[in-house]
């Protein structure tokens, strides 16, 4: 009984990040899971395991991974690479996660910049 829609993957293709997270799954657990659907979906979920292996935990890494990379971790059929270097290419909704991400972390780097007038700079002790 393992129709498409009862399987694991499939329930969890439906699911996303922000949902992982509000279930009480660690970030980092969240990004590999959405890392391994999104292999899964590729039919290359072979290569998770050396992926995440080489520091490649999220999608977010795999989208700035490079062809010589991903040989380097293990993907070593050329045809492999290049379909995960064009599906990165052309994934939209992972373009707009990564400007989404680059967008917070300016926002969180923004909040952690002294304000105007809090603080005056100390002179440098000789």
């Amino acid at each position: 009984m393992a129709e498409e829609g009862l399987t694991t993957v499939a329930l969890l293709r439906a699911t996303d990040l922000g949902t992982l997270t509000n279930l009480g799954i660690q970030r980092g657990d969240a990004d590999r899971i959405a890392l391994s659907m999104w292999l899964h979906e590729m039919d290359l979920a072979q290569y998770g395991p050396e992926l995440t292996g080489c520091g490649c935990s999220s999608l977010l890494d795999l989208l700035r991974v490079t062809d010589e990379e991903l040989k380097a971790a293990g993907v070593r059929a050329i045809g492999h690479r290049r379909a995960l270097l064009r599906a990165l290419r052309e994934d939209g909704e992972l373009h707009a996660l990564a400007s989404n991400a680059a967008l917070e972390a300016q926002r969180v780097a923004h909040s952690r910049e002294p304000r105007l007038g809090r603080r005056e700079p100390q002179p440098k002790k000789p």
